[in-house]
Parts: structure tokens; sequence; C-alpha cells
């Protein structure tokens, strides 16, 4: 396990597989890091606390982790100790704490964990000393479960608690080493396939692009209607001279777009890096070949998509030096994530071009309908965003909904909307819809009461099945999901119910008309197969 201190923001860490959450008692929300992360995934993870009914100090549970970013699978909220002087027993808990943290991890298959500073806030806890007994817990937890997780994060905010996390850590795993980080820039140096800059062609609603800083280019002046400076961009192969028409000696209307670029430029690389790694085998599996790495743009000048260091001054290896957000290098490790929960799935990732395709449940929808699923926002906003006046937005919105938008894009060019845009908004929103569809049926298949599956007075198994399955990598259609499941619950059974409370099951041994009293035991000789069977049908 690789265990290591970093600053920054705990929210916008979509690159791990979970994130804990410092939580209070009542799992309900409350100040510092606890209220971030509550506001960060947004309000149906407040709803899903609530049907846990808190959590007991030193204890921790489990929910999805919504609006946190598509990589991010889960948040571990756990309650750690209120300092009352070191006598209290506030030591063992905080201990216990990081532990269970990392046992629900590793029960989930969550392969890395992000921890903020648990009690160091409000909670009042004495840093140097909360740092030593987080770190001992970890170390602690990886020599006991060897290859449950591969990496533990802290993610500190101020210097005081970064270096107190330094300091117990050791000097040797504070920081990140060359083999941690990989660092890229121009594509001719090391890892130059990751640049914007880098020759790869691919396709984007129609259009032929030979990089993704090209396509990033012409997304820009699009957006202010500049279409002569679009079509020199579209017959440049040169990125530098694509950023060249993109800048101020060309683009003399930038600023007239500039707030909506900003708000949404993110998206837009995002929505070209994609296409060009999906198009691109080769390159796809250097990005998957680069393991768990963070992935850092060291572009010197560049503090919004680099990190504000040159790839050649060897600063750049501690994340602690780090001036910028390095928002190209997080987007690539979601994509990352991405492509590989696709692979796992359907075992190959999103290529398609839906600009044609037959609507889906979705895009019967109006874009404000849509907008109010966190999923969405963004892909809808992007698109929104350049309609100047309100009543035109509102239009967009509420008027029709999106299959009728898509109609009058092609029979009477968008009916006074811009088609810049539209029909990239569309591919992302039915690139979305399929990566949530593999989940879709979860909440269908537990609908149900417990009595339809031939489970009675069991709460625990049922909610047990659920929780596990909502972080899972979940097949997208019924009869996949079905293998899975039968696949999985012996496994399940195994390790969680063994020895579990008395438990009802419809006994249907005898024509399925009586009633047997049953224990664990029982369940694992006969309620799998009558579960597996009710699964089957």
């Amino acid at each position: 396990m690789e265990i290591t201190a970093i600053k920054g923001d705990i929210t916008t860490c979509g690159y791990v597989d979970a994130i804990v959450n410092a939580a209070n008692n009542s799992l309900l929300g409350g100040g510092g890091v606890d209220g971030a992360i509550h506001r960060a995934a947004g309000p149906a993870l407040l709803e899903e606390c609530r049907k846990l009914h808190g959590c007991e100090t030193g204890e921790a549970k489990i929910t999805g982790a919504y609006n946190l970013g598509p990589n991010c699978r889960a948040i571990i909220h756990t309650v750690g100790p209120i300092w009352h002087g070191g006598n209290a027993g506030e030591a063992d808990l905080l201990y216990s704490s990081y532990h269970n943290s990392l046992t629900l991890a590793a029960k989930h298959g969550l392969r890395s964990v992000a921890f903020p500073s648990i009690s160091t806030g409000v909670y009042s806890y004495p840093i140097k000393e909360a740092a030593q007994i987080a770190v001992k817990a970890v170390k602690d937890f990886s020599k006991s479960n060897p290859g449950a997780i591969d990496k533990v994060f802290w993610v500190l905010r101020d210097d005081n608690t970064f270096n107190a996390y330094s300091d117990a850590i050791g000097k040797e795993t504070a920081s990140y080493g060359v083999s941690d980080i990989i660092g890229f820039h121009l594509p001719t140096e090391p890892f130059g396939f990751l640049s914007n800059w880098y020759e790869a062609e691919f396709d984007s609603v129609d259009l032929h692009f030979t990089s993704s800083e090209q396509y990033m280019m012409y997304e820009k002046v699009c957006l202010a209607k500049e279409y002569d400076l679009a079509d020199k961009i579209m017959h440049t192969k040169d990125p530098a001279k694509a950023k060249e028409y993109a800048g101020s000696k060309y683009f003399k209307t930038y600023d007239s777009i500039s707030t909506v670029w900003e708000k949404n430029s993110r998206n837009i690389v995002k929505r070209g890096v994609r296409a060009k790694f999906s198009q691109n085998p080769d390159l796809l599996r250097e990005l998957l070949n680069t393991g768990s790495a963070l992935l850092a743009e060291c572009a010197g000048k560049d503090t919004t998509w680099g990190i504000g260091i040159n790839l050649h001054d060897g600063s750049w290896h501690n994340v602690q030096n780090w001036r910028g957000k390095n928002q190209l290098g997080v987007l690539l490790m979601e994509l990352r994530e991405e492509f590989r929960y696709e692979l796992a799935v359907w075992g190959a990732v999103q290529t398609a071009n839906y600009r044609h395709s037959d609507p889906i449940e979705v895009w019967n929808m109006t874009a404000g309908q849509l907008r109010r699923n966190p999923a969405y926002y963004s892909a809808i906003h992007c698109y929104a965003d350049q309609l100047p006046i309100k009543s035109i937005r509102d239009c967009f919105y509420y008027s029709y909904s999106l299959y009728d938008w898509d109609v009058a894009m092609c029979t009477n060019m968008g009916g006074g909307l811009p088609i810049s845009g539209f029909y990239e908004m569309k591919q992302e929103i039915y690139e979305i819809y399929k990566r949530l569809s593999g989940k879709k049926y979860i909440s269908e298949l537990f609908s149900v009461e417990p009595e339809t599956w031939g489970l009675r007075g069991d709460p625990y198994l049922w909610k047990y099945l659920k929780d596990r399955l909502s972080t899972t990598v979940v097949p997208e259609n019924e009869s996949e999901l079905k293998a899975l499941l039968i696949n999985d619950i012996e496994e399940v059974i195994h390790a969680e119910l063994t020895d579990h409370s008395e438990t009802y099951v419809e006994d249907f041994a005898h024509g399925g008309m009586s009633s047997g009293y049953v224990s664990g035991q029982f369940w694992l000789k006969r309620g799998i197969p009558m579960l597996c069977e009710r699964l089957k049908a």
C-alpha cells in the first residue's frame, strides 16, 4: 500500500475510488469537511444518509458518491472522537475510525481511498497526535490485509496539517516519487501522447480533427460564431497555429464569450480528449498503462490546465510545490477510470457517434427537466450558456423536448437556436446515459418488497445486497446483472451471513406453501439456490 499526504481539496479528488467524510453522529451534514462533501455531492447524499440512522463514534458507513465525480464510487462516513484531554479513549476511537473505514473500503472493492484529517477541526484533536494515530492505523491495516487497498491519500488544506502528516508518514512516503506522478507537456517529450498537442486523428459529430487542441480551439471560436476562424483552424494540422487563431491576435471577439468559455471549457475539452483516446486504441492502452499514477501537465506558465511548473524543473515531483489547478491532468485521470469502467462492463469503450441515433428516454425530456439530474447538468449548460438572452434560454429549457430541438436542427437550422454545440451536447448526454444504464436496473431490482424474492424478516440481507451492488461495477442489462448476482451471492453470504441472526425465508422445497425457520447456515444450503431460481426466472 502506498501512503501519501498531499495538499488540496478533498471534494475534487474524483480520481480515487472512495472519499472518507469526517462526519458527525447524525450523518446529516455539518461544518468543515463534512459540509463541503455534502455540498459537493448534492442533496441526494443527504437523502441516503437519512436512511442510515446515524453512526457511532469510531464506526463507518458507506453511501454512493453522487456528484463527487464519475470516477469516485463511494463516500465512507466515519465519526471521529471529540477531544476531552486524552483520557476518554479518544486514541482508540480515532484508530477505529481509520481502521473501520479501510475495512469497509476493502469489502466493497475500493482500491484507493482519500482521507481528511479526522477530528482535528471542531473536535479539537491535537494535529500531531492525530496524524501519528492515523498513519499507524493505516499501516497496521496494510500489514494485516496485504493487497486489499493500493493507495491511501490524506488530502489536507493547510501547511500545518500537511506537515504533521508528512512527518508522521516519513519523508520517504510523504512526497510522491517520480514513479507515482507522470509529468507531461510537449508531444516530443516523455508521455507526450497525453498532450493536447499530440497528433491523433478522431471524429466528433461528423467533423474530423487531428488533435484535441484543434478540437478545443475550434469549439472556442464557434461559441462566438467566428466561423471564418473555425474554418482556418480546421484547415491546419499545427496545434500551435490553431491556438494562435483562437488567440487575441485573430480572435477579437473573445471577450464576448469569455465567461461562457471559462465556465464550460473543461467540459468541452474533456469531450475532445475522450474522442481522442476512445478512437485510438494504442493511445487508450498507453493511458490505461499509467495505472493509478497522478497525471500532471507540467506547463510552467499555465496554472489552469497545468501545474504551473516546467517539466524540466524537478520540483514538479512533489505535489506540495504545484502552483496550478492541473485541470488537464485531472480530466485525463477521470477519463482513465471511465474507460476502465466501460471495459469492465461492456468489454469496449464507447466510440459511437450518436448524432443520428434514435431518441432515448432522456432525449424525450425538455432540457429544463433533464438538467435537474446532476449527471446531465454540465452537458446541458455547456450548450445553454451560449444563449445570450434569457427568453431564448427559457424557450430552450421548457418549450420543447430535446428531441424536438433535434428535429428542428435537421429541418430548419435549429429554429433560431445555434447548431454549434448542440450535437456535442447530444453526444455527451447519450454517453452519460449509457454509462448510467449499467446501474439503473439495481434500483428496479430492489424496488420490490423482499418477500417477492422469497425473503422474510431479513432487511439486513436485502440492504446489504443493494449496498454492495450500488458500489460495484454493474453490467448494463438485466441478464448480465443476474449472472453477476448468481456468481457473487455465495461469496457475500459466506463472508457476511454465515453466523447471521436467524432468518426467515420462504421454503419452496415443499411446493412453495410453507415457511421455514432457518439460520444463515440454512440460507447457504437452500436460500442461494432459491434466489438464483428467482433471478433466472
